[in-house]
């Protein structure tokens, strides 16, 4: 091993080669974690385990899910108010897809280096340590993650009231009634 490299020149370090997983990291996969107890048909193992498959459908829904959201509904209009022109609001919008567009392309490029499930976990694990990766995880969970559900339930309490009470995102009498839908939409899920 030269200067981080093996002798086939593949970098020592990389999640993919079998020469970065120790014998212990091996036998502490979560399929050999979960191996079922009475194993099976003679003599091998039965593991419960998720299969690792994404087909298109799922894909595409876990594309629309996560990058469209729900900020193409609830943005729009303070996008066109502070920019005063069609025009303006569509190259804020183009520009905006085109940030997104580099953010995926970053993670494909993080999810064929390191092959393990655990997504921004894994990531600033490698690279950053084990402390970056707890202090990201503990504060996605605490903070990030309700909070993105707030925001989408908020949106979606807003326009199921729009169409009976309109304009009722300006009246403060009927922010209540948003916030009581919201509650639902999260008891809901």
């Amino acid at each position: 091993m030269e200067n981080g490299n093996t002798a086939e020149g593949k970098p020592a370090n990389h999640w993919g080669s079998e020469e970065y997983l120790s014998r212990e990291a091996k036998d502490n996969t979560v399929d050999n974690l979960l191996q079922g107890e009475e194993g099976g048909p003679a003599g091998q193992k039965s593991y419960v385990g998720l299969q690792r498959k994404l087909g298109l459908t799922s894909g595409i829904s876990l594309i629309v899910g996560t990058m469209i959201g729900s900020g193409i509904f609830a943005s729009p209009r303070y996008v066109m108010e502070n920019s005063g022109s069609v025009g303006l609001t569509l190259i804020v919008w183009s520009l905006c897809g085109v940030l997104a567009m580099f953010g995926a392309l970053c993670y494909s490029e993080l999810g064929t280096m390191i092959p393990l499930s655990g997504a921004e976990y894994v990531y600033l694990l490698e690279g950053f340590g084990p402390l970056a990766a707890f202090l990201y995880s503990w504060t996605s969970v605490i903070v990030l993650k309700p909070s993105q559900v707030a925001i989408i339930c908020l949106a979606f309490g807003a326009y199921v009231i729009e169409p009976i009470f309109p304009g009722c995102g300006d009246r403060e009498d009927l922010q209540p009634v948003v916030k009581l839908l919201a509650a639902l939409a999260i008891g809901e899920w």
